[in-house]
């Protein structure tokens, strides 16, 4: 698996990294890979149907999102995250109806309860690959590393594939942008919803959707640009915005 070294240009020495256990999981580290992520809080530390369940998150597509840790190079890749999956996909009345407590019913309809898993690790093997690879849930592995107690590095590390058709309307525009996507880079992920597209690597970067025209909305030197492609000529432009915003 890939290893991230940073070395101080003044010392030229190696940052020393630090190993993230659960237990010393503070607030403040959670609260910079949460918006990192691009993940809210939606519930913490409360009891579901006799689990309890430190943090119910969504994501920016307003996906259930669990957060899950690999606690040594040679441990489980997955805790509780699967059995909770189940349980609130077999329990998604009871979930409605407890989250109604503080969120309106409109907010609830927003919600996308097919979940996500997230899993944060110092390291993953090809093992572990294969292991998501056989479970049709939604997983991303996050390499998660403290360099010096003061600087953070995310890396995405793999993600499941088997989850992302969901009824987008195709047309060979969108297809020939998914191909030039794919391309660019195997830790993007293209997942679709009916309405609209989303394209992550660690958080998302770009949105597909259409208006009269398929619409490419893209984030490039921190703010939005958005480009309406009816032909060749406006696929090139828009091939050249998603390359800018993955540099």
């Amino acid at each position: 698996m890939s290893e991230i070294k940073l070395i101080n240009l003044k010392t030229k020495k190696d940052l020393k990294t630090k190993k993230i256990e659960i237990l010393d999981f503070s607030h403040d580290l959670f609260e910079v890979i949460k918006k990192s992520l691009g993940l809210t809080v939606l519930k913490q530390n409360f009891t579901f149907l006799d689990e309890k369940i430190n943090y119910l998150l969504l994501d920016e597509n307003k996906t259930i999102t669990l957060l899950d840790f690999k606690k040594e190079n040679f441990g489980q890749i997955l805790g509780r995250s699967l059995y909770l999956v189940d349980l609130i996909r077999e329990n998604l009345g009871k979930l409605k109806t407890y989250l109604s407590e503080d969120l309106k019913k409109e907010e609830i309809l927003e919600i996308d309860f097919n979940p996500r898993i997230i899993v944060l690790g110092t390291n993953f093997t090809k093992y572990d690959h294969y292991a998501i690879k056989q479970i049709n849930k939604e997983i991303d592995l996050i390499k998660c590393e403290v360099f010096d107690s003061n600087t953070l590095v995310l890396e995405k590390n793999y993600q499941s594939q088997n989850y992302l058709e969901n009824g987008f309307p195709k047309s060979q525009l969108f297809n020939e942008i998914k191909e030039h996507l794919l391309m660019l880079g195997d830790e993007i992920v293209i997942k679709e919803f009916p309405h609209y597209v989303a394209i992550r690597r660690i958080a998302n970067f770009a949105y597909l959707y259409y208006d009269e025209a398929l619409v490419l909305r893209v984030l490039v030197d921190g703010k939005y640009k958005t480009k309406a492609i009816k032909n060749s000529k406006d696929l090139e432009t828009a091939l050249k915005l998603l390359e800018e915003a993955y540099a």
